[in-house]
């Protein structure tokens, strides 16, 4: 399939700096943030898969600042997985492909931004962890990333969503969403508000440590 949602997707993809002959590509549709798209592309006879993501810009309204960090850590772990053992680097970490100008994304005339990602083969994504082995993994790989970032310099990290982790405005917009009860739905989810209220006490603890410069 050429077009999807109303978007072309081969157009697009010959944005990239991708050689391979576009073949098709259909909507991802698990992901509740960004429309995704799966693109299979032909190469000398051999199938080659990417991802093909619009971002959202009304949930990210910086998207060159959130490719500008994309790119950053991407490029960073990639050294570093490198350093210690090259072997299957694209399975290892994200392969951000650029467009045919070299930039981390490309926007159309419609002001959306599109981002493009090698397709990681053979590999089970789960979005719920039904097993502790299973936990057990996320911790580790989360580990391993963070301990890998861990040398990268947070000045050049850009803030791509303003008092994202700022808690004490997350509970003032909070309260004025109850206050307002816009959709009727407050008095069906009184539960779950009550337990957030409960939780006041350590919404600062980030903020805070901030502050102080322990973080």
């Amino acid at each position: 399939m050429t077009e999807t949602n109303g978007f072309n997707l081969e157009k697009l993809v010959s944005q990239f700096q991708i050689v391979a002959e576009f073949v098709e590509g259909h909507a991802w549709t698990k992901g509740h943030i960004n429309d995704t798209y799966i693109i299979t592309c032909r190469q000398g006879g051999t199938p080659i898969r990417y991802i093909l993501q619009r971002i959202n810009h009304h949930v990210f309204p910086y998207p060159e600042l959130v490719m500008h960090n994309v790119k950053l850590t991407t490029e960073h772990l990639r050294k570093k997985i490198s350093e210690q053992d090259s072997h299957d680097l694209t399975r290892r970490t994200m392969t951000l492909v650029p467009t045919r100008g070299g930039a981390p994304y490309y926007r159309d005339r419609d002001g959306n931004y599109w981002r493009a990602y090698v397709f990681i083969e053979r590999v089970t994504s789960m979005h719920v962890a039904v097993l502790p082995a299973q936990a057990g993994q996320v911790g580790r790989a989360f580990g391993m990333f963070q301990k890998r970032l861990a040398d990268l310099s947070p000045e050049k990290v850009q803030e791509t969503i303003p008092d994202f982790h700022n808690g004490l405005l997350r509970v003032e917009a909070l309260e004025k969403a109850v206050a307002a009860d816009s959709a009727g739905r407050v008095a069906g989810a009184q539960a779950a508000i009550d337990f957030c209220r409960q939780q006041r006490g350590t919404v600062s603890l980030l903020l805070d440590a901030l502050t102080r410069g322990e973080l």
